[in-house]
């Protein structure tokens, strides 16, 4: 009886400090929003696209392709893979459209994408949300039933801005109803608390928030320092945005050591 008593304290005494270390996990998350940066070692990692895979990238607003998927656009160039960007909108809430189309095709070309890859739909920028919903989503099925890809890359429905919203759940939508056996690789652009810390630091990670962390698949991809280069001169030919301060600070903000993708495979 005396060693059931002490078996029954030790397993009690285990229990309360698996209890008291879980308890205190879940109270700091509670008082941070951003996850340290030695957790990116808890995410698995994409592989990279192989040669002749094709992979079509839904930007809402030219630079989105460059910020949130920039380095994996380079890297899936560089391994043989065909990339194809479709451009929702056409950057034209601050009539600038002939500027940011010209910044467009120069970043893309730094990605190493070819201009002929490149497809304009010319929505009007900052109104998605007032297109057409089935017009919309008949132009956005057309270009993945032209194109055929392996790898569908677009905006996660969480995302908080409209058009950004609106692609994402348009193309999510097309991917089930169609049953497309494809990889799909949601981004995230605008989130409170995304990205963290709001500076540009080529050794800093990027990581998602810790309210959303454990609702999606994070996956990330390490960038080669080729990639993180490509990716680097891409953003920065987006001069007319960076001249604002507030989107300066969100865009290099997302040029990190990695990017991260809610990754799901469908159609199986």
């Amino acid at each position: 009886m005396v060693i059931k008593s002490r078996l029954y304290k030790v397993i009690f005494g285990v229990v309360l400090v698996v209890a008291l270390i879980s308890g205190g996990i879940l109270f700091y998350l509670t008082l941070v929003e951003t996850m340290p940066q030695k957790s990116i070692s808890l995410f698995d990692e994409i592989p990279l696209p192989k040669a002749g895979e094709r992979i079509l990238v839904f930007s809402p607003h030219p630079d989105d392709e460059s910020l949130a998927a920039g380095g994996f656009i380079a890297e899936s160039v560089g391994a043989g893979a065909i990339v194809k960007i479709v451009l929702v909108t056409d950057g034209n809430k601050h009539g600038k459209k002939e500027t940011r189309y010209t910044e467009f095709k120069k970043a893309t070309g730094a990605l190493g994408v070819s201009p002929e890859n490149l497809a304009y739909l010319n929505y009007p920028d900052g109104s998605l949300s007032k297109t057409d919903p089935t017009e919309l989503d008949n132009s956005l099925k057309s270009q993945i039933e032209s194109f055929g890809p392996e790898i569908i890359v677009y905006p996660a429905s969480l995302d908080e801005h409209p058009d950004h919203k609106k692609v994402g759940q348009t193309v999510w939508e097309i991917i089930r109803n169609q049953r497309l056996r494809v990889f799909s690789y949601q981004y995230l652009v605008h989130s409170n608390y995304y990205p963290q810390p709001r500076r540009f630091d080529l050794n800093d990670y990027l990581l998602p928030p810790v309210k959303i962390l454990n609702t999606y698949n994070w996956n990330k991809l390490m960038l080669s320092s080729d990639a993180e280069f490509r990716k680097n001169e891409a953003v920065r030919e987006y001069k007319s945005q960076l001249r604002t301060p507030i989107l300066k600070s969100l865009m290099l903000s997302l040029v990190r050591k990695n990017e991260l993708f809610i990754v799901t495979k469908t159609g199986e």
